[in-house]
């Protein structure tokens, strides 16, 4: 029993600190949603003919030149190498062996050339420069180690077929993306704690009373759409199934984003802002989007310092300096060299062609497309922006996003003061990098005339804290018996957008677009892929698995609610995991 003559300080209950079990020891049903989230980008993956992805080719050829001379080169300096663009012929892109020439065409069964007749790059020759700057090396190396590192300890890579080898880098990037679901129910669970005595992250089986585990298990409830949300953006499952260097920004970020959860809620330990220090200095490494985390960084440390209050400032302070000191140190150093080697923080190959005599930019004339390609792109532009879902679907999911962001806002209710704030810490990647993405693209229009940089998947980065937004935002209307309807209801929604998005796809890319027949557009989509047939039905078949097995598992969290439910008192006088600490320190 705690000394009533003791300091505030000394009797105030620290809420649990971050541990890396917090992201695995999580509901089955958590785990079911995350392995039909691997078989959506395992879907994509082979969906997708190769190439067909932004920038994939250049992506590519960067990887296989690290392999060869394991240098980086200048931003201006890397040409796309003959494999690469010798490849493109065969794999049905490019009549002309040119990455900005594509065939637009679909393809059909009789267009692939034979799975074991295909070319290895080796087969190529030599690799030499071609007349098309590869611009990769604008961004830092660390994408393109990992992947160069993975493809030359994969044994006899050098004999794959070109597609076998697009292909294993797919099913890289679909292992650097996968912790996605797992992420943000960690980080939902986490904010929607009802308080300090409930774990943070495994459920209500550690709590101290019966109103706290029955609490508990509705905010488990809540923090299960959270992971759901991700599969509601088909942009997400494209772009994580292929070859880019945006995912792994976006898992790092995601990473992030349970760590400064934790952080804005209370853990200003050392511990954890070395790790938080770490996961920014390797997002560093990754993209400039990543220029954004300083502050957003230094924003979870002045809330921690806010729900502790002023007198307590060194644990904060402390652990601010040590988290942005690793980053700036491990990540920082390449941005400051672009400056003294470039004399620009982001450099790019060569400058864009000005704009005609007598253009003059008008604002209004550049928001409107430029919006509107942003929000197109972010929800489903497949390819290189060849195919996009109807405009119709689009609004309806902008529209839909926008209310649970907006329902978390107005609704939830918890003890701790400072609530909105940790949804607004949530919200801030995706608000700051696109300001970062604006303020680039409106510079290109006044130069060059000419909209740029507005990719959708530029904010995938931001999906993690967004998804569990809409978790909270659910749960403040769902309450009680309706708690576990919420991802139920997301994941039928997802289910309908993700099938709308193959259906696109798949009717673009293979078959007859003049006569267009399901079947003949998935023979030819077998025909294409590097993988057996028989290889790839599997995957599908285990993926449609994980897809019921979440379905049932959802529905019988839903019914559970339904019948036993939480407790209202308890949901409603539920807190962040602060909460307590700050109630303590407050009297």
């Amino acid at each position: 029993m705690a000394d009533p003559a003791a300091p505030a300080e000394a009797t105030r209950q620290e809420p649990e600190p971050f541990r890396f079990r917090h992201l695995v020891v999580v509901p089955v049903a958590a785990w079911l949603v995350a392995a039909l989230f691997v078989g959506l980008l395992g879907a994509w993956s082979v969906l997708a003919r190769t190439y067909y992805a932004p920038d994939e080719p250049q992506h590519v050829d960067m990887v296989l030149a690290l392999i060869d001379e394991p240098r980086w080169p200048g931003v201006a300096d890397r040409m796309l190498g003959t494999r690469v663009a010798d490849s493109l012929v065969p794999a049905g892109f490019s009549d002309t062996g040119s990455p900005f020439e594509r065939n637009r065409e679909a393809v059909t069964t009789e267009d692939a050339i034979p799975r074991g007749q295909r070319p290895a790059y080796a087969d190529f020759g030599a690799d030499e420069p071609t007349e098309w700057i590869n611009a990769v090396p604008q961004h830092p190396p660390l994408y393109y180690a990992v992947g160069a590192v993975a493809l030359w300890a994969a044994p006899g890579h050098e004999h794959w077929a070109f597609d076998r080898v697009v292909g294993f880098l797919r099913l890289l990037n679909i292992v650097i993306v996968a912790p996605l679901p797992l992420l943000a129910y960690a980080g939902a669970r986490r904010l929607t704690a009802p308080a300090v005595g409930v774990a943070a992250a495994a459920g209500a089986g550690h709590s101290r009373d019966g109103v706290a585990a029955a609490a508990g298990a509705g905010h488990s409830r809540v923090a299960l759409a959270a992971p759901v949300a991700l599969l509601g953006v088909p942009q997400l499952t494209h772009i994580g199934s292929t070859v880019n260097n945006d995912n792994l920004l976006i898992t790092l970020v995601g990473l992030l984003t349970v760590l400064l959860v934790y952080v804005a809620t209370g853990d200003t330990t050392r511990r954890t802002a070395l790790v938080v220090g770490v996961v920014g200095a390797l997002a560093l490494l990754t993209k400039g989007f990543a220029l954004f985390l300083p502050l957003w960084i230094a924003s979870a440390y002045v809330l921690a310092w806010a729900r502790r209050g002023l007198p307590a400032w060194r644990p904060p302070l402390v652990a601010a300096v040590v988290a942005l000191a690793v980053a700036g140190v491990g990540g920082g150093w390449w941005w400051l060299r672009n400056v003294v080697v470039y004399r620009t923080i982001q450099p790019t190959p060569g400058p864009l062609p000005a704009a005609e005599a007598g253009f003059e930019p008008r604002f209004v004339d550049w928001l409107e497309p430029a919006w509107s390609f942003l929000v197109a792109r972010y929800w489903g532009s497949f390819g290189w922006v060849d195919i996009s879902l109807h405009p119709l679907y689009i609004d309806r999911a902008a529209w839909t996003l926008g209310i649970l962001l907006a329902l978390g806002f107005v609704f939830r209710r918890a003890a701790d003061r400072w609530w909105r704030a940790d949804l607004v810490l949530l919200i801030l990647p995706t608000v700051l990098i696109l300001v970062i993405a604006m303020y680039g693209s409106w510079s290109t229009y006044t130069y060059a005339g000419r909209i740029t940089g507005m990719q959708g998947r530029y904010l995938l980065p931001g999906v993690v804290g967004l998804a569990i937004v809409v978790a909270v935002g659910l749960g403040s209307v769902l309450r009680g018996r309706l708690g576990g309807l919420g991802a139920l209801l997301l994941l039928g929604a997802a289910a309908r957008f993700q099938y709308l998005a193959a259906v696109v796809v798949l009717y673009w890319y293979y078959g007859d677009r003049d006569a267009p027949s399901l079947r003949a557009s998935i023979e030819a989509m077998l025909a294409w892929q590097p993988w057996p047939p028989a290889l790839v039905w599997v995957g599908l078949g285990l993926a449609g698995a994980a897809a019921v097995a979440s379905g049932v598992a959802l529905l019988v969290t839903a019914v559970q609610a339904w019948r036993y439910g939480a407790v209202p008192a308890a949901e409603r006088a539920a807190s962040t995991p602060a909460a307590d600490s700050m109630r303590s320190t407050s009297r």
